[in-house]
């Protein structure tokens, strides 16, 4: 058996959701019967955002939509263990979009 130096995807994947993650989903009321859906990720331990995933739709379609953001920032984490984009910020994101990673851990 040879050595492997870079984790699976499989692998990349179970490390980056090791971490209890919740996301707040929030839906505002657009023109002509659009609906804008915002996704955070939230750190659990300091409240913070600090991923957001913007979209708008339909009003029949924004959940299966915010369901679709919430995939986008999954990949964006797996991306990121994996070392395809830099740790700061998701893969498809501007800079302006996403906000960086703490890197320290405050308590409550």
């Amino acid at each position: 058996m040879t050595d492997r130096k870079s984790p699976s995807h499989a692998e990349v994947l179970s490390l980056a959701l090791q971490r209890p993650r919740e996301f707040r989903v929030r839906l505002a009321p657009g023109a002509d019967g659009q609906v804008y859906v915002t996704v955070d990720e939230t750190e659990l331990w300091r409240r913070r955002t600090w991923r957001r995933r913007t979209a708008v739709a339909d009003a029949l379609l924004a959940p299966s939509l915010a369901a679709a953001c919430i995939e986008d920032l999954l990949g964006d984490l797996v991306d990121r263990e994996s070392g395809d984009v830099r740790a700061m910020f998701g893969v498809f994101a501007p800079d302006d979009d996403r906000w960086p990673l703490p890197t320290t851990k405050e308590e409550p």
